[in-house]
């Protein structure tokens, strides 16, 4: 069973985020940012698929976050979302730094200077 709460450093690394569990299933967990209001949610879905023995049988780790900002012109809420899935192979090769690795170049890459790249069409 997951946690109550999941604490997160957010982007500068030093602030830490406070999720509280609000739903749990056999197949994953949801967690809310409690500080902010239900009209704005900030919240964090993680799952987890076990793979089938052999040679594809690939554990699964999906996480999906949802952020909401409110406009405070225009009264409008935006809602942005990451989605993200991690296949991680059942080999004694495959090392917990393989998949830390692999997810290093990818928050490289979605840094903001990279982004502005790729949103012109010249990814990095």
């Amino acid at each position: 069973m997951p946690s109550a709460t999941l604490s997160l450093n957010g982007h500068d690394d030093t602030t830490a985020k406070v999720f509280t569990l609000v739903g749990n299933t056999a197949k994953g967990a949801s967690f809310k940012d409690a500080a902010r209001a239900l009209a704005l949610p900030l919240s964090l879905d993680v799952g987890l698929s076990i793979g089938a023995p052999g040679q594809l049988g690939n554990d699964r780790i999906t996480i999906s976050v949802k952020n909401a900002v409110l406009n405070s012109t225009t009264k409008k809420v935006s809602v942005g979302s990451v989605k993200l899935e991690v296949s991680i192979p059942r080999d004694d090769a495959w090392v917990d730094g393989t998949t830390e690795e692999i997810l290093a170049y990818i928050a490289h890459l979605l840094v903001s200077a990279n982004r502005v790249k790729i949103a012109d069409g010249t990814v990095p």
